[in-house]
């Protein structure tokens, strides 16, 4: 056994019988770098189990005053988490099962050759360190309140990108005043990343003030962010803050910035400049200080040199930016999610389920989440309903295969672009709609507006007499 089998440096201890146990497999595997400590009686070992520091216990069955499953049951109680090997000479199916209800799964028939047990103590050894990792996870977690927690807590993940965004997000914390622009594809975290930056700061206790710009209709986005006078439009009856106002001494998000009119994005630059607002239809000029948090899943750039994005506006948002890496390019961070989920949806759901099999954990590291964060909280949600065992499992991710398949048939992958996959996602919609554009809009889930927008974006004309129904231009 090269390298780590022969340097297993594990406390062991050997409970038999037989002296001649420890002389044989004692002294073998001192020699490969074990600590071993050899017991006849099981009483004295479980003494020796308190006063030692032991990683793997390797017992006989059958031996006086106390049989092997009764000092497994003895052991259990003062640490369930202890790993057996079992060796015996009388390998009896009610025992076997009785010591795989307890959670032992090395069982070894004397006489036990060397290799067989250097194998066995190898594969425990493996699982004690995915044990410890497990244990190192849910002490991270330990301290993440469930619910509306908005500090650097609640930030979940390891990968170096996210600890990266971590450290900026405690720079930016210390100047309120700074305005920021987080980038990032749909469901990666935005909103999350700027309350974090507004929560960890000296003004947390004042307003935070969400907006989706693209939620609001283009004729109410200005009376909305600035407020507006009685009576300065048809429905204005009584004077009315606006957003900004509300969220003065914190900070006010503008997600989705991308999706505001560049008449609008005048007013907002001029906001941003002066700290100031005028109601709509009235006069008054009203100081405000508001840290601005943007956010867009938009290429703001390429939207600058198409003349949709003022430049201006840009470099005034674009003091900070943090993009947010898709959950694809950091795998990482997806059974620490996993895990904080479950725990989640145990008390929204009053669930006990105690985490997940590794083979369902591989498939859905395996999956490339075109969805994000937002499209695996959903999958846990789901399977968390359908889960009445105590571990998610693959059955209870019935969408997970379609889904990969389905993403898979698109090739979404193969260009990580995020406007090509779009694009690519309206072709396949209006092939399935037979190129009715009503019938692509409710496969899309968007407006017939938002659709005429986007086939003139990506150049995109449809007619039937044109082979495969749809034509770049």
């Amino acid at each position: 056994m090269a390298n780590k089998r022969n340097n297993i440096d594990f406390t062991i201890l050997l409970l038999d019988d037989y002296i001649e146990t420890d002389e044989s497999i004692g002294n073998f595997l001192r020699k490969r770098g074990c600590k071993v400590i050899f017991e006849t009686n099981p009483k004295r070992a479980l003494q020796i189990f308190q006063e030692e520091e032991i990683d793997i216990i390797i017992t006989d069955i059958k031996m006086p005053e106390l049989n092997g499953i009764e000092f497994i049951k003895q052991i259990k109680k003062l640490n369930e988490d202890i790993e057996f090997i079992i060796i015996t000479a009388y390998r009896e199916m009610d025992t076997m099962k009785e010591a795989i209800s307890l959670g032992v799964t090395e069982y070894l028939d004397k006489p036990v050759g060397f290799n067989e047990l250097l194998l066995a103590i190898e594969k425990t050894r493996k699982y004690i360190s995915v044990l410890n990792e497990k244990k190192q996870l849910e002490t991270k977690l330990k301290n993440l309140s469930i619910g509306e927690n908005y500090s650097l807590n609640s930030i979940i993940g390891n990968s170096k990108q996210i600890i990266e965004i971590k450290n900026l997000i405690k720079k930016l914390a210390e100047y309120p005043e700074t305005s920021v622009l987080i980038e990032g594809e749909s469901g990666t975290g935005k909103e999350l990343i700027a309350r974090a930056i507004h929560f960890e700061g000296p003004n947390a206790n004042k307003p935070f003030v969400p907006v989706n710009s693209s939620s609001i209709p283009e004729t109410l986005i200005e009376s909305e962010l600035f407020g507006h006078e009685k009576g300065s439009f048809t429905d204005a009856k009584e004077r009315k803050k606006g957003l900004f106002e509300q969220a003065n001494g914190g900070t006010i998000f503008l997600d989705e910035i991308g999706d505001i009119s560049l008449a609008v994005q005048k007013n907002l630059l001029r906001v941003l400049e002066n700290r100031e607002i005028r109601y709509v239809g009235g006069n008054t000029i009203k100081k405000i200080n508001v840290r601005v948090i943007a956010a867009t899943n938009k290429n703001l750039e390429k939207m600058v040199l198409e003349g949709t994005f003022r430049q201006d506006l840009f470099y005034r948002l674009n003091i900070f930016r943090i993009y947010i890496p898709p959950l694809r390019e950091r795998k990482e961070d997806i059974e620490l999610l996993v895990t904080y989920f479950i725990k989640f949806f145990n008390k929204r759901l009053n669930k006990n389920i105690k985490g997940i099999t590794p083979a369902a954990l591989e498939k859905l590291k395996d999956y490339n989440f075109p969805g994000n964060i937002r499209e695996l909280r959903n999958m846990i949600e789901q399977a968390s309903i359908l889960c009445d065992d105590n571990y998610l499992m693959n059955k209870h991710f019935p969408l997970l295969q379609m889904l990969a398949t389905k993403y898979n048939d698109l090739n979404l992958y193969d260009d990580l672009n995020l406007e090509k996959m779009e694009k690519k996602f309206i072709i396949k919609a209006l092939e399935k709609a037979n190129y009715n554009k009503a019938k692509a809009c409710k496969l899309l889930g968007i407006t017939r507006d938002s659709l005429r927008r986007k086939l003139d974006k990506y150049s995109i004309t449809v007619s039937k007499h044109v082979k495969g129904g749809c034509k770049q231009l």
